[in-house]
């Protein structure tokens, strides 16, 4: 994955609670996609970047991937929303129909727009 790729989230508006894309409803649409790939729950260690102590990394439960036209995106549910990190500006028909099924909306952040940080 590129650093200047755009970060695509997935979510129903308005962003409110309990309207959000529930982890359920993100599940079983994984689950039945025949495009979206679950990544399995892994641990494994490394070294916490402030403290420098030894710490487990865990993949997050309900990850995922596809393979985009320009690479692999990876897709991680948080807090009711869906974050899309890769090549996903390239596979705007997945990302559209992961959205619409889901009864949301794609929103698009791009690293390499510095006014991204005033929002």
């Amino acid at each position: 994955m590129q650093s200047d790729d755009p970060i695509l989230i997935i979510s129903k508006r308005p962003v409110a609670e309990g309207n959000e894309i529930s982890r359920e409803q993100w599940l079983s649409y994984l689950a039945a996609s025949p495009v979206l790939q679950a990544i399995a729950p892994a641990e494994h260690q490394g070294m916490n970047p402030f403290t420098k102590e030894p710490m487990v990394f865990r993949s997050p439960p309900g990850a995922a991937y596809f393979q985009g036209p320009r690479g692999r995106c990876e897709i991680e549910y948080h807090a009711g929303s869906l974050v899309i990190r890769g090549a996903a500006g390239h596979a705007e028909a997945i990302v559209d129909e992961i959205a619409q099924s889901l009864g949301a909306e794609v929103e698009r952040f791009d690293p390499s727009d510095d006014s991204a940080a005033d929002r």
